[in-house]
């Protein structure tokens, strides 16, 4: 349990600030997203320097600082969507989704407790990232709405928290390693977000050793400073 609330708390964190960050970009007139999606790449690309440099001192303060660097990051990204779509979204709105990926997290978590998944967890993932990849893609065919765009985007960092409560860690230290690595998932957002703006006419291994995939349920019966 402990560890749910940790990266629960981190996901929330994460997209509730890139959605702050997205919003006080407003106040910025760029003459096009081209600026703004160029500037995310870029703190991107920080973040990549600041996690070899990680890899090299070992310093744990640089995690933290990686993670905050991502959520600039995310912010510069959907404010680029935004302005590619004509996209105005509330802070309302925001907190919404941000909360349905919560919810998204929660149910994988719970689910993975049923004896069946829980014996089986690593096809129990990937069949729920592929159901709810296909669900999604229905969803959004089917309706219109100017959220469930930013919902998958945000969706795709859900994922990497997803992963990041899937493999077992250690200790504390381990498990914001996990996280931090996680926030990678915005360069899967960036490539999904240029190939379809190019589209539309366009204006690693990062943990040490072997990764242990496993159930939350078996987490907690192996290690107690979890719980």
């Amino acid at each position: 349990m402990k560890k749910l609330l940790i990266v629960a708390s981190s996901s929330f964190i994460f997209l509730f600030f890139t959605s702050l960050i997205s919003m006080f970009l407003n106040i910025f007139e760029f003459k096009n997203y081209g600026i703004s999606f160029i500037i995310g790449c870029g703190i991107i690309i920080l973040s990549i320097v600041f996690l070899i440099l990680y890899l090299n001192l070992k310093v744990q303060v640089i995690l933290y600082l990686i993670y905050f660097i991502n959520i600039i990051a995310m912010g510069f990204l959907i404010k680029t969507w935004h302005m590619y779509k004509g996209y105005n979204l509330d802070l309302s709105v925001f907190l919404l989704i941000s909360l349905a990926c919560i919810g998204y997290l929660l149910i994988f978590y719970l689910l993975s407790f049923i004896p069946l998944f829980n014996k089986h967890f690593k096809i129990f993932v990937a069949v729920y990232l592929i159901l709810s990849i296909i669900g999604y893609v229905i969803l959004i065919d089917l309706t219109k709405t100017d959220y469930l765009s930013t919902y998958g985007y945000y969706m795709i960092i859900e994922i990497g928290f997803i992963f990041a409560l899937s493999i077992y860690s250690n200790n504390i230290k381990d498990l914001i390693k996990s996280i931090c690595v996680s926030t990678f998932m915005i360069i899967i957002v960036a490539i999904i977000m240029i190939i379809i703006m190019l589209d539309g006419d366009f204006d690693l291994d990062f943990i040490d050793g072997d990764l242990d995939f496993m159930s939350p349920k078996d987490q907690i019966k192996r290690n107690s400073q979890l719980r």
